[in-house]
């Protein structure tokens, strides 16, 4: 694999398929001790988070889709922060 002058990578189609990852897919990254982990939000992550929260209390999980959204929003300032500054 290869990083483009833009920081972009091509995902193998056979992890795409198997990640269920389609064109518009977005994807959370994170700085791990190991290096880059990047999770792709599709709708089987999406079920299994839910699943997660079943035997939570409603207050749990708003709290937690709360975080999520906060998360959500950083990323994407931080996009546009970026974009900016060009």
């Amino acid at each position: 694999m290869t990083f483009t002058v833009k920081g972009q990578v091509v995902i193998p189609a056979k992890l795409r398929r198997e990640l269920n990852i389609a064109a518009g897919t977005r994807a959370v990254v994170e700085k791990t001790t190991e290096g880059i982990l990047l999770r792709p939000l599709v709708e089987d992550a999406i079920e299994h988070m839910y699943g997660a929260f079943a035997q939570a209390s409603d207050q749990d999980f708003r709290t937690g889709w709360a975080e999520y959204k906060r998360q959500e929003r950083s990323l994407e300032e931080r996009r546009i922060s970026r974009l900016r500054s060009r």
